[in-house]
């Protein structure tokens, strides 16, 4: 790729937020009036963007806006792009050990199609669990994808992911020592439903992060029609039968657990 100055381009950043503290007078002005977060570039997008990129010569890539933010005196966050699992897939969310297959290729417009189709069943399932969703509907201000948590503090480095779905190029590289996993869903794996069990997927990623500990959330029966209780067991089974040292923990609901030792 030849830029109008005739300079060969082969390094490309990408940003996942225009929301920045510095003001770069290259990039944005001082008072900046930023996008609403769903006009911003979906994952998917960004995905279908970079392609574009790379079959134009780009041989190295950046994604930007996973810089360290400062929680307190010595703990710190980088926030990075995440997906979510593929709930356009069931009408219900399979359970741990079932075997789900096919749902590849699928284009946008019939994700969302299918998505509403799912999201009317729900709304169907009674008012109170129409009145959860209401509650918990953050509009515009909810979209634009998926977002992974590496806490960094003196004890050591927690991942928290809310969502069953991740590219697998940046979790390989965050390495945590206690990672809070979603277990609820079809597994998203790099923009495509995963193919095999949610074990399957589950020990998967966790061979990929290699944490010292992992701890399930979303596992339980947290909008019954829709959700179940996942079995941690069959999780704990397939994870030895891989030969993973990492720990599973169960933490008791409404009980202080202290996670560094």
């Amino acid at each position: 790729m030849i830029d109008p100055f005739g300079r060969h381009i082969s390094y490309l950043r990408v940003s996942v937020t225009d929301r920045c503290d510095f003001r770069c007078v290259y990039c944005m002005s001082e008072h900046m009036t930023f996008l609403p977060k769903a006009e911003l570039l979906t994952l998917e997008e960004m995905d279908r963007l970079c392609g574009a990129f790379i079959a134009k010569g780009v041989e190295r890539m950046r994604i930007t806006g996973g810089e360290r933010i400062r929680l307190s005196d010595d703990v710190t966050v980088s926030v990075y792009p995440s997906l979510h699992s593929c709930v356009w897939t069931h009408r219900a969310l399979p359970p741990v050990d079932e075997i789900c297959i096919g749902d590849l290729g699928v284009i946008y417009q019939d994700r969302i199609e299918r998505g509403q189709q799912q999201a009317d069943y729900v709304l169907g399932l009674g008012s109170t669990v129409a009145s959860h969703l209401s509650s918990g509907n953050q509009n515009a201000r909810g979209d634009g994808g998926a977002l992974v948590y590496l806490i960094e503090a003196p004890a050591g480095r927690l991942l928290f992911q809310d969502t069953c779905g991740h590219w697998s190029g940046i979790m390989s590289a965050l390495r945590p020592d206690i990672a809070l996993l979603a277990a609820a869903g079809r597994p998203n794996l790099d923009g495509e439903p995963f193919q095999g069990t949610l074990a399957d997927y589950l020990v998967g990623l966790t061979g990929l992060i290699r944490p010292r500990q992992l701890i399930l959330t979303h596992h339980d029966d947290w909008l019954p029609g829709f959700s179940s209780r996942i079995d941690t067991g069959i999780v704990r089974h397939e994870m030895a039968q891989a030969g993973l040292s990492t720990v599973l923990t169960d933490l008791p609901y409404w009980e202080t657990v202290a996670l560094h030792s």
